[in-house]
């Protein structure tokens, strides 16, 4: 059975819009774990309660899983798009296949989205800006104890 153009081009839309909302989600997981690292550190700062230092490790951690969750969901979804995208052009999609979405699920994507030039360094800089406000916390918090023995 021939498959329509639109429905082709919808199909392909469809996968884009997914695509799309996958990439938004990621960004939206950067600036949750930004804004949330830099309100419990002002937080912290402000009361002058260290002990509580690893309630920052949350924020880092869980964001960080879910900013490369999303991220690799965006490339499983992108190389079905590209598989479906090539099948067409070979006029071997299937009109079953339009209805259907699958993803390749593939370990390669998860380690590629865990490694990535968007997820790795972005919050290997967060995390080192935890340990530097926490080295500078530390010592400030020593100077003031030595200096009040005096």
């Amino acid at each position: 059975m021939k498959i329509k153009h639109i429905e082709i081009q919808f199909h392909l839309s469809y996968l884009q819009t997914v695509i799309t909302r996958m990439a938004s989600n990621s960004f939206a997981m950067k600036n949750w774990a930004v804004g949330s690292v830099g309100v419990i550190l002002a937080f912290l700062a402000t009361a002058n309660k260290l002990c509580y230092w690893w309630i920052v490790l949350v924020p880092w951690i869980t964001f960080g899983c879910l900013d490369a969750y999303y991220l690799y969901l965006e490339n499983c979804f992108r190389d079905y798009y590209n598989s479906q995208n090539k099948q067409y052009h070979l006029d071997k999609l299937n009109k079953s296949e339009l209805n259907t979405v699958r993803p390749y699920f593939r370990w390669k994507n998860r380690w590629k989205a865990i490694f990535s030039y968007s997820v790795l360094p972005m919050y290997l800089l967060l995390f080192g800006l935890i340990l530097s406000w926490l080295g500078n916390r530390f010592i400030v918090n020593n100077k003031e104890i030595k200096w009040k023995e005096r």
